[in-house]
C-alpha cells in the first residue's frame, strides 16, 4: 500500500479525509501549477517492533529489539527521473560502519551490538543530483531499553467500519441544524457530495486505499522507470559476475604457477645451500691440507736440521779415528761423544715415528689399571744421571693412598718423561726438579715443576703447539725439536684428560695433566 507522507508522517485515506480530499480537489490545480526542482529525502515512519518511535527522541532499544525505518524521496520533478538511496549505519563507539546503496524505501535491523548508531540516508540519481542526508540517532542498551509489545492489529472490515462511524457522528455534530444553514445553491452542495460519494466508492472498490499526494516515494516509481533500473542493474551485475569469475580464474592459474615456482625455488635454494656448504667443506678441508703440509714441510726442515749437526759431528770424529794417532784415553773420549751424539740421533727418529705414528690416524691406547706412583719413579731413575751432570735434584711428593688409575702405561710413561726431560733442558745447574701427584674429585693429577727459565705470555700461548719454538732455548745445547710438549697433549687427550701450563720467566714453569681415575667410555 501507498503511504503518502506529510512533514515525515504517514496516514491511511479513510471517511475523515474526504473534506479534505475534496477541497483538495477543488484547489490542487493551485499546487500542481507550481513545478519545483528541488528534492529532499524525507524520513517517514521509524518503529521499534511495530511501535512507532519519535526519531528526535533517540529511542533506546535492547539487542533482541528489530527496528526499522522507511524513508522516500519528495520531488515535484514531471520527468520522475529514477533515483537510489544510499543508506549508512555508524557505531559511535566501535567505529564500525556500513554502507550500502539500495532500491528499497526501508531497511531492518535487529540483533545490533551495545552502541550508540547514527542511521544517515540520502536519495541520488547517479551523475544528476543527490539530496542533502537525514540523519537518526538511536542507542542499544538492553538493560536501559524500554519494554515494547507488538500491538494487535484489529480486523479490517472493523476498523473501517469503526472509523465510518466516527466520521458519520462527527460528520453529524459539524453540520448545523436546518434553520441556521446559510443560503448555498443546490447544484454546488449536490456536486460537493456527489464528488465524495464518488472518491469513497473508488477507495472502496479499487484499492490501494491511498491518495497519491504531489510527493514522489519510491514505491510510486513508474514501472517502466522502476524495470529499466533493475534490468540495467541486473546487466551490469552479470557482467561483473562474469568478469569477476574470469579473474577468479586467471588468478587461481597465476597462483598454482607461483606455488610450483615457489616449491621449484625451494627446491633449487635447498641445493644450491648444499652446494655451498660442500664448497666450504672442500674449502676447510684444503686449508687444513694445506696447513698440515706446510707444518709437515717445517718439521722436515726442523728434524733435518736438528739431525745435521749430530750427523756431521760424528762424520768428524770417526774422521779423526782414521787420521791421527791417538792414545787409549783420547780414543775413549772420541767414542763417548760418537755415543752421546748418536744417542741424540735415535732419539730424535724416534720422535718423529712417533709424530707420524699419531698423524696416521686415531691412536690405540692399550688400557690397564696400574700406580702412577710406579709410573713416576720409574721416570725419575731414567732422568737421575741427566740430573746430576747439571747438579740437580729430582723430589717427589706422592701420598701414600693414591689410588691406581685406568690408562696405558707407555704412554703416560712418554708424556712423564717429556716432561721431566723438559725441566731438566730449560733450567741451570744447581736447580730443582720437583715432581707431584694428587687426587681431585674423580680425576689425577701429575705437576713437574722447575726454578729454571719461565716462558713469556706468548710462549704459554703456544706450549703445546706442533713444532713450536720457544723464546728459552736449553741451557746446556741440549737437542730440541719443539714436538714434545705436543706429543704429551695428544696423548692426554686421547686419555679423556687435559694439559696446562703455570710460569713466569725468570721464576721457572709448572707443567700438569690430569686423567680420569675411572675408565673412560
Amino acid at each position: 500500500m501507498v503511504q503518502p507522507l506529510y512533514n515525515g508522517k504517514s496516514y491511511t485515506i479513510g471517511w475523515k479525509h474526504i473534506p479534505a480530499l475534496v477541497l483538495l480537489a477543488l484547489g490542487s490545480h493551485t499546487a500542481l501549477a507550481q513545478p519545483s526542482n528541488d528534492y529532499e529525502t524525507l524520513i517517514r515512519e521509524m518503529t521499534i517492533n511495530g511501535i512507532v518511535e519519535n526519531p528526535a527522541s533517540t529511542p533506546i532499544m535492547g539487542r533482541r529489539d528489530t527496528i526499522a525505518l522507511q524513508y522516500a524521496c519528495k520531488t515535484t520533478d514531471d520527468k520522475r527521473m529514477p533515483f537510489l538511496f544510499s543508506v549508512t549505519l555508524t557505531a559511535e563507539k566501535s567505529g564500525l560502519r556500513r554502507t550500502e546503496t539500495i532500491n528499497a524505501s526501508s531497511v531492518k535491523y535487529t540483533g545490533l551490538p551495545e552502541d550508540t548508531y547514527l542511521f544517515t540516508v540520502f536519495s541520488y540519481a547517479p551523475g544528476q543530483w543527490k539530496t542533502e542526508p537525514k540523519i537518526i540517532r538511536f542507542t542499544v542498551n538492553t538493560a536501559n531499553a524500554p519494554k515494547r509489545v507488538r500491538p494487535v492489529p484489529q480486523p479490517e472490515n472493523e476498523e473501517n467500519d469503526s472509523t465510518l462511524q466516527k466520521q458519520k457522528d462527527s460528520l453529524s455534530k459539524a453540520m448545523p441544524s436546518d434553520s441556521s444553514l446559510p443560503w448555498v445553491p443546490i447544484a454546488t452542495t449536490a456536486g460537493v457530495l456527489a464528488l465524495a460519494g464518488g472518491v469513497y466508492y473508488a477507495i472502496r472498490k479499487n484499492k490501494p486505499k491511498s491518495v497519491p499526494l504531489p510527493i514522489q516515494t519510491h514505491d510510486n516509481i513508474s514501472a517502466n522507470s522502476s524495470k529499466d533500473i533493475m534490468n540495467s542493474t541486473e546487466e551490469k551485475n552479470q557482467q561483473l559476475m562474469t568478469e569477476n569469475a574470469q579473474l577468479r580464474a586467471e588468478l587461481a592459474a597465476l597462483r598454482g604457477q607461483i606455488d610450483a615456482m615457489q616449491v621449484r625455488g625451494d627446491e633449487l635454494y635447498k641445493r644450491n645451500k648444499e652446494l655451498e656448504d660442500s664448497i666450504d667443506k672442500i674449502s676447510k678441508n684444503k686449508n687444513e691440507l694445506e696447513e698440515l703440509q706446510k707444518q709437515k714441510d717445517e718439521l722436515f726442515a726442523m728434524v733435518i736440521h736438528d739431525m745435521k749437526n749430530p750427523a756431521g759431528l760424528i762424520k768428524g770424529l770417526v774422521e779423526l779415528l782414521r787420521s791421527y794417532d791417538l792414545s787409549a784415553s783420547e780414543q775413549g773420549e772420541v767414542l763417548d761423544d760418537l755415543v752421546e751424539t748418536s744417542r741424540k740421533i735415535v732419539a730424535l727418529s724416534q720422535e718423529v715415528c712417533k709424530v707420524m705414528a699419531l698423524e696416521s690416524g686415531h691412536m690405540n691406547l692399550n688400557y690397564e689399571t696400574t700406580s702412577v706412583e710406579n709410573i713416576i719413579q720409574l721416570v725419575a731413575r731414567r732422568n737421575e744421571s741427566a740430573a746430576k751432570l747439571k747438579s740437580m735434584g729430582i723430589m717427589l711428593e706422592i701420598p701414600s693412598d693414591l689410588p691406581e688409575v685406568h690408562l696405558d702405561v707407555n704412554k703416560i710413561e712418554d708424556v712423564v718423561d717429556n716432561l721431566v726431560n723438559n725441566a731438566i733442558k730449560y733450567s741451570h745447574n744447581g736447580g730443582k726438579i720437583r715432581i707431584r701427584a694428587y687426587k681431585q674429585d674423580k680425576e689425577m693429577v701429575v705437576e713437574v715443576s722447575d726454578n729454571g727459565l719461565g716462558l713469556s705470555e706468548e710462549d704459554i700461548k703456544n706450549a703445546f703447539q706442533r713444532g713450536a719454538k720457544l723464546s728459552a732455548r736449553p741451557t746446556a745445547g741440549e737437542l730440541s725439536s719443539g714436538l714434545g710438549l705436543w706429543l704429551v697433549k695428544r696423548i692426554v687427550e686421547e686419555h679423556k684428560g687435559r694439559v696446562w701450563v703455570r710460569s713466569s720467566l725468570g721464576r721457572g714453569s709448572t707443567f700438569a695433566f690430569q686423567l680420569p681415575i675411572e675408565p673412560p667410555r
